[in-house]
């Protein structure tokens, strides 16, 4: 997993600054700075997590900041930690990872949850970008997907890095496009519900939405965005009928 990640930050244009027990990644680029630690923990630790498993990386981090001005504000940390698999793991782990997200202290954290099965599958490849985006943009998979997330681990692991990566962007091909949102909606939700949606959204070209962005609501298994969506709509449609 750790060539992995590197390769993909290497490809995105960072540079491995650190590569002790956390790395330090550096990406200058014309849009902005951005820096990102990255530490492996075990599952013992993410089970009674608590600030001091990431006590290497705010210490990395405050030798940073001593060298590198911005360094305090454009700093996020990526925590892996492996899985036996992810249909057992991510059940028994849940409360611990949304724990860690959940917490900003310092800077934002992201949980990259990862199986070796599903690192090697995508080891395969030379070309890692395009192949994660080949992997997530697959309309079978992605049907298998929303049917059983945990299913297949190779896409399961592609979908984690474009959620927990904040630097990685899905580009799809025009050619081998994902169903409308429509389509996506309706794999989600209810029937009764694709009808509400339609109903409040018709006057509004729902293809004009970042559709990334969508899509990734619609594929985090922790996320509950999308559910306050839905649910947030519900509450104006009792208050207004009581």
């Amino acid at each position: 997993m750790k060539e992995l990640i590197k390769d993909i930050f290497i490809e995105c244009g960072f540079v491995n600054e650190e590569s002790n027990d956390v790395h330090f990644y550096r990406r200058n680029s014309s849009e902005r700075v951005e820096y990102y630690l990255l530490q492996f923990i075990s599952t013992n630790q993410l089970e009674t997590f608590n600030q001091e498993a990431l006590k290497k990386a705010h210490e990395l981090f405050q030798e940073k900041k001593k060298l590198i001005k911005d360094v305090g504000n454009n700093t996020s940390l990526i925590v892996c930690v492996e899985f036996s698999t992810f249909l057992e793991d991510c059940i028994k782990y849940k409360n611990q990872m949304l724990a860690i997200e959940e917490d900003d202290y310092w800077f934002k954290k992201y949980l990259l949850p990862y199986t070796m099965s599903s690192v090697d599958s995508l080891r395969q490849n030379s070309n890692i970008i395009y192949h994660l985006n080949e992997t997530v943009s697959n309309n079978a998979l992605f049907e298998e997907f929303t049917a059983q997330i945990y299913s297949n681990e190779k896409y399961f692991l592609a979908v984690q890095f474009f959620l927990k990566l904040p630097f990685l962007n899905l580009t799809i091909d025009s050619e081998q496009r994902l169903d409308t949102i429509e389509q996506l909606l309706a794999t989600r939700i209810s029937f009764l519900e694709q009808n509400f949606l339609n109903e409040v959204l018709l006057p509004f070209p729902i293809e004009s939405f970042n559709r990334d962005r969508l899509l990734q609501e619609i594929l985090d298994p922790n996320s509950q965005s999308f559910d306050s969506f839905i649910n947030s709509f519900t509450r104006e449609q009792d208050a207004s009928d009581t």
